[in-house]
């Protein structure tokens, strides 16, 4: 009965489900997936690692796997990274995307800098319409299973200071889909903005908000949170994000550690809206590590926004 149910919900958003990307409620701690300028915004190398179970309880759930690795390199003021994400919709969709970023950046000013960035890599999605199960068992809709490779390209800039800091980003720019099940991605555009506010006795709040514009029929997506973190070591957010028409909303929290080069972090999303009488959540599992450079870099080249 759970697949039943689980089935006619993706259904009716499947649109939703090849129009959009992912949406990650600890996605701050890593955006070049979502912004290539805001790769190489780091002292170090780091390897950001994510899993995102999505609607726990539904035994063909959907699923996500995000790995970001990324440095900045001082002779050429860019930085480098690769993107890797595995997703699946658990009833017949799977989507996966690789890519080489680019970023240059640029001090523009002490203590303010400016990237610019760009990805190019491959998209791939397929679609198997037997993974549907249908209450009526002898019907089958005139679906063929399909899978389709497409180049991904995305590009970004992105702004930020110690109280302040601000992006824009074009995703899927080549925007390839034309039909439902045309199995591309349509062209999205990402905006955010987030500050930190420096509070007594090494408390720091940092209010942001995201929005998510979509060229096709999906919805499109705000968000508002806010996350205390205290001593740049523990940290704890809460949030609510919500589509233009009001039909799929949610309400998020996240709590995590640093400790030394190691970040360990937890999410939990709660849905409301349509999904909110199935009382299903998302849980999410961040790691991030940072790998030292074999040499310091100059003073003016050191980024001190605590976010990242």
């Amino acid at each position: 009965m759970k697949k039943i149910i689980l089935s006619g919900l993706l259904f009716v958003s499947i649109f939703t489900a090849y129009g959009q990307d992912f949406l990650l409620s600890e996605q701050w701690f890593s955006r070049l997936n979502r912004n290539p300028a805001a790769t190489g915004n780091s002292e170090h190398i780091e390897l950001f690692y994510m899993n995102r179970q999505q609607w726990v309880g539904f035994s063909d759930a959907p699923s996500t796997n995000l790995l970001n690795v990324h440095a900045f390199f001082d002779k050429i003021s860019s930085g480098l990274g690769l993107i890797f994400f595995y997703d699946t919709q658990g009833l017949g969709d799977k989507a996966l995307n690789a890519k080489l970023a680019y970023s240059y950046q640029t001090m523009i000013a002490k203590d303010m800098l400016l990237s610019f960035g760009a990805s190019a890599g491959i998209m791939n999605k397929s679609f198997d319409p037997d993974k549907f199960k249908y209450t009526n068992p002898d019907y089958r809709p005139n679906i063929v299973d399909e899978s389709k490779t497409n180049l991904d390209i995305d590009l970004g800039v992105e702004f930020s200071m110690p109280v302040f800091m601000a992006g824009f980003a074009v995703n899927h720019l080549l925007d390839g889909r034309k039909d439902m099940l045309n199995l591309t991605t349509s062209r999205q555009f990402t905006g955010y903005a987030r500050g930190n506010i420096p509070l007594a006795q090494k408390f720091n709040l940092a209010p942001g908000i995201v929005y998510n514009n979509y060229t096709s029929n999906a919805p499109n997506f705000f968000e508002f949170n806010t996350t205390l973190f205290y001593n740049k070591m523990f940290w704890f957010g809460l949030g609510t994000r919500f589509d233009t028409n009001v039909d799929f909303n949610m309400l998020n929290a996240i709590i995590g550690v640093e400790w030394k080069l190691l970040r360990i972090g937890y999410g939990y999303d709660y849905s409301l809206g349509k999904l909110g009488n199935f009382k299903k959540s998302s849980h999410e599992i961040m790691l991030s590590l940072k790998i030292p450079h074999s040499k310091p870099k100059p003073a003016e080249q050191r980024f001190i926004r605590f976010m990242d």
